[in-house]
């Protein structure tokens, strides 16, 4: 009798818990489509320019394909981040419509969870269609194509895990024009944080192969700094796969954990 009792607290709540799972799907759908309506533009014309400009460039040759996908994938897409994370909260204030977002039978952190998960699908989706787009031009040329699907894959999830940086801080923002100018700043901050290994791996190689990827192991961006520190010293690569997991763990894993878990309070 003990046992029947205990097997239906079990089924009851594997019930609860695929319940909690279907409606957190149901209640992300309309503010997920609702948040492409708003931004439904810039993502498909960042992602035609990005798609044009490297596809264009590799065919013509006109520089390295490492040196494309570098300018391109990851400085373009640094650029796109930027953009598509002002209007998410900062234009919903300037139209007016965050005050109606709040008063709905959501919790705060849906609300915030569907603009993430959007603003993340659209950068990789840009990327990856980027470097798509780039692969197909660069076939019959013999150029490294599969050094640039490599490179846009990594490219995806760096940028990828970067978006969070950008829009949490848009939160206090009281309008769009304050939301960019913290984008701004935070990317700023971003970029010097980046540089900071590769100077110190310049300035004091000793120091920078040991020092350095452990200061750029929290970034979100750090896969892309595998290739430098790797070319330098093979002592350093034991150092990307712990790199890779932290960046992955700070950046996509745990805001969506914590999310999650705060729209099911």
């Amino acid at each position: 009798m003990l046992d029947k009792e205990v097997v239906k607290s079990e089924h009851n709540t594997g019930s609860a818990a695929g319940a909690e799972r279907v409606g957190l799907v149901r209640m992300l759908k309309p503010l997920l489509y609702s948040q492409w309506q708003q931004q439904r533009w810039q993502v498909i014309l960042a992602a035609v320019a990005m798609a044009v400009l490297l596809a264009g460039t590799v065919r013509a040759q006109l520089v390295s394909m490492r040196e494309a996908a570098t300018g391109i994938l990851w400085f373009g897409g640094y650029i796109v981040a930027g953009f598509l994370a002002i209007s998410p909260i900062g234009g919903e204030r300037s139209n007016g419509t965050w005050q109606h977002l709040m008063a709905l039978p959501t919790p705060r952190a849906a609300v915030i969870l569907a603009k993430w998960l959007f603003g993340v699908i659209s950068i990789v989706c840009i990327v990856l269609m980027a470097t798509a787009a780039g692969w197909i031009a660069g076939q019959g040329l013999y150029l490294p194509t599969d050094w640039l699907v490599k490179t846009g894959l990594a490219a995806a999830i760096g940028l990828g895990g970067w978006y969070i940086v950008l829009l949490l801080p848009t939160l206090r923002s009281p309008n769009e024009y304050s939301a960019a100018m913290m984008v701004l700043a935070v990317s700023v901050v971003g970029a010097v944080w980046y540089s900071a290994p590769l100077v110190l791996l310049q300035a004091a190689p000793y120091l920078g192969v040991g020092v350095g990827p452990l200061l750029g192991a929290a970034h979100p961006l750090a896969i892309s700094l595998l290739g430098e520190f790797a070319d330098s010293n093979r002592l350093s690569q034991r150092f990307w796969a712990p790199c890779i997991a932290l960046a992955a763990a700070l950046w996509w894993i745990v805001p969506a954990v914590v999310m999650g878990w705060l729209c099911r309070r």
